[in-house]
């Protein structure tokens, strides 16, 4: 069962998933820059809490991508959900930098 911390750090991380993808999607010279700083929310949630947890997360921003922006946020939404929770998956099991790196390619490549 998932604790209250959890919960909120969650919806928090979520929320700040949003915004960023927000002013993707709406700013077009600050969105350039933003865009590399998508997958930080997924990366710090799943390297406090887990995969299980992660991947959760990265439904309700599917959800709630959909829901706020446009329908061609949803390919920005799984590219940095599934890129970041790989690279949070990978920090949480303590692997090297290097298996780090290669798991967080493969996950933005499964992701694309």
């Amino acid at each position: 069962m998932m604790g209250s911390k959890q919960i909120t750090d969650g919806a928090l991380m979520t929320g700040v998933y949003l915004i960023l993808l927000l002013i993707n999607v709406f700013v077009p010279f600050l969105g350039i820059v933003v865009f590399f700083t998508l997958p930080v929310p997924f990366i710090l949630y799943s390297y406090r809490h887990g995969g299980k947890p992660g991947i959760f997360m990265l439904l309700a921003a599917i959800i709630l991508s959909l829901l706020t922006a446009t329908i061609y946020s949803l390919p920005l939404t799984l590219l940095a959900g599934v890129g970041g929770l790989f690279i949070g998956i990978s920090l949480y099991k303590q692997r090297t930098s290097y298996e780090t790196l290669a798991i967080g390619s493969v996950g933005f490549l499964l992701g694309l």
